[in-house]
């Protein structure tokens, strides 16, 4: 489902998750299962090379107060940086949200 609202993102290492490198993307898709970042910046320019995951945060509209971790299913670098994510932690209220959120957006594309 397309959208487009900007999110704010933490990039951890597994190796070391506590030392988080922060940023935003804007999402260009989302499904209860996951979503597509696009324009992703981090404040330090770049993506670890070692397995990573990303805390994803949405404070506005369409998903206020919202939070997911996710894992990185496929990453394109070049201008701009996008990334298909997998939720791998998310709560129930949550994942309600997403869920409202694609069924009102299949509802306006359907109108």
């Amino acid at each position: 489902m397309s959208t487009g609202f900007l999110v704010r993102i933490s990039v951890y290492r597994l190796s070391s998750p506590k030392t988080r490198d922060e940023g935003e993307a804007t999402v260009l898709d989302i499904s209860c299962g996951g979503m597509l970042l696009s324009q992703v910046n981090v404040a330090s320019g770049s993506l670890p090379l070692d397995p990573f995951r990303i805390v994803i945060h949405s404070e506005g509209e369409p998903l206020p107060g919202w939070k997911a971790h996710a894992q990185v299913v496929r990453l394109r670098s070049g201008d701009p940086v996008s990334m298909a994510v997998q939720f791998t932690k998310i709560s129930e209220p949550d994942l309600k949200k997403v869920m409202d959120l694609v069924l009102a957006r299949q509802r306006e594309e359907g109108a």
